[in-house]
């Protein structure tokens, strides 16, 4: 997709994002005290909009290009590329620190939430396993370790 086969450019491409992400998330964190929320959330909204049109028109074109057999247009990856990671600070700005620093709710029932909810969340990501195989470099011969009783 968008003209990275290799594993290594594909995965370069991932922690990259996840490392973009953080900064942006951390950002908007930080941000989201000196603006208004709605202000916040219909920019998140408009921006995210720009960015999937974006990322749909070059995807179309790559796409248009695989079907037809011809090399891969650089201008389009790029620009797929680019609304890839421009989504993360569009999406950060509204509903990662609007989200997560909401105070509409009681205390006491933000509290139960997450007292009943962390655990679970621990849990989870403790027990996850790689969603993707073949882009994760795992075989399919690799199992995960089972003790027998």
């Amino acid at each position: 997709m968008m003209g990275y086969t290799s594993n290594y450019a594909k995965t370069r491409i991932n922690i990259a994002n996840n490392c973009w992400g953080l900064i942006t998330a951390t950002a908007a964190a930080i941000a989201v005290g000196r603006f208004p929320r709605r202000i916040m959330f219909m920019t998140s909204a408009a921006t995210m909009f720009l960015m999937f049109l974006g990322f749909t028109v070059a995807m179309a074109k790559l796409g248009e290009a695989s079907d037809k057999k011809l090399p891969v247009p650089k201008a389009a990856a790029h620009a797929a590329l680019f609304f890839y990671f421009a989504f993360a600070p569009c999406y950060n700005i509204g509903n990662n620190a609007i989200t997560y620093s909401t105070t509409s709710l009681p205390n006491a029932l933000r509290l139960l939430a997450n007292r009943i909810s962390l655990p679970y969340r621990a849990i989870s990501l403790c027990s996850e396993s790689p969603r993707n195989r073949s882009r994760t470099g795992l075989g399919q011969d690799q199992r995960f370790l089972h003790t027998e009783r």
